[in-house]
């Protein structure tokens, strides 16, 4: 698999495959459609602003912390933010 798929985390040294950020914010979508959610709603209930959501989602900015607040915000296992 080419560089092109991985980001390195904050530490530098972990990669995190950017596929299972695809996955995980698949199920985001999902999750905010249920409820019926749009960007600034999640970032009120994640404690992140609509810019960190929005590139996120947009995997322009793939981050562990996000990725948690997200998962947390959304009730969504811990495991997929990872």
């Amino acid at each position: 698999m080419s560089r092109s798929y991985y980001k390195t985390s904050q530490k530098g040294s972990d990669f995190i495959a950017l596929a299972n950020y695809k996955l995980f914010r698949a199920e985001i979508r999902k999750q905010m459609d249920l409820r019926d959610w749009k960007y600034k709603d999640l970032a009120k209930a994640s404690g992140y602003s609509v810019a960190a959501i929005e590139g996120f989602m947009g995997g322009y900015r793939v981050n562990d912390r996000v990725a948690g607040a997200i998962a947390k915000a959304l009730d969504i296992p811990a495991y997929m933010a990872t």
